[in-house]
């Protein structure tokens, strides 16, 4: 059997579908976030100047209450284990 999928991980986790802005630039925020606690996170979103960090704050958000709501977990504990934007839909022109 092979190893645990991406979407199959262990933890709380929130979903963000049909972005207004390429996984592309997404990533870049992604990138700097990945592994810190919540709290620097949400400091280093803050005063970033991408357009992409204030949707993915607000899914960071939703994620923090989705493990204190859901999951019972202590906010001040959490940090970002995994974090990731795959592409979504092409849109067609013609």
């Amino acid at each position: 059997m092979p190893g645990v999928k991406t979407n199959e991980r262990e933890g709380t986790r929130a979903v963000l579908r049909g972005a207004g802005f390429p996984a592309n630039k997404a990533r870049v925020v992604l990138d700097l976030i990945r592994g810190l606690d919540v709290a620097r996170a949400r400091d280093v979103l803050t005063f970033s100047d991408r357009g992409a960090a204030e949707i993915i704050g607000k899914l960071l958000d939703s994620a923090v209450a989705n493990a204190a709501n859901n999951d019972n977990l202590d906010p001040e504990e959490l940090f970002i284990s995994a974090c990731f934007a795959d592409e979504g839909r092409t849109l067609k022109r013609g």
